[in-house]
């Protein structure tokens, strides 16, 4: 029987990232220092975004209203850009930035 092949996942380099609403993006920094965040605006013709931040998915998605108001943060696209050894990596539209 032939065997499939099934692609695992689709990525692409963080350098080639263009954020649209509704992207996941992942930090993880130093010493264990992570949190997810889903964008929420993307500011034109400024180099940032707008994210909304947790420490869970779960968390993020569930999040009321004015918990959404405290844990949004601004952040260049710049930033997201020119991280490296994943510190930043990002899912849109099923492709993965990373």
């Amino acid at each position: 029987m032939p065997e499939q092949t099934v692609e695992l996942a689709r990525f692409k380099p963080i350098s080639q990232y263009r954020p649209r609403i509704g992207d996941f993006v992942i930090y993880h920094g130093w010493f264990w220092t992570h949190w997810f965040g889903t964008i929420n605006a993307v500011g034109e013709p400024t180099d940032d975004v707008s994210l909304i931040k947790s420490g869970l998915p779960a968390l993020l998605f569930n999040m009321p209203e004015e918990e959404m108001q405290k844990n949004t943060i601004r952040l260049k696209i710049s930033r997201i850009q020119r991280s490296a050894g994943g510190e930043y990596c990002v899912l849109q539209n099923g492709i993965w930035y990373t």
